[in-house]
């Protein structure tokens, strides 16, 4: 199989926007990083980034969502 173009900024792109979806609370970051995930395993053959990024990119956005109302109700204990 020839080596596609584009599957590093692919790559760069999916770990970004994994990160962004923990970091703010934003379901389209972790929607990104699934589709990109998607691309790399059915178009590139990457199933090792593929698979890492739609599991990651679901986890990191209902990470982010759970994470900011703990937060706020820790800091309205004090």
């Amino acid at each position: 199989m020839t080596e596609k173009k584009g599957t590093n900024i692919l790559i760069f792109v999916g770990w970004l926007s994994t990160l962004l979806a923990v970091i703010s609370p934003s379901i389209l970051a972790g929607a990104i990083a699934f589709c990109i995930g998607m691309v790399l395993k059915r178009d590139y053959g990457e199933n090792r980034y593929g698979m890492v990024f739609m599991v990651l990119g679901v986890v990191s956005a209902i990470f982010g969502y759970a994470l900011g109302p703990l937060l706020i109700w820790y800091m309205n204990q004090g």
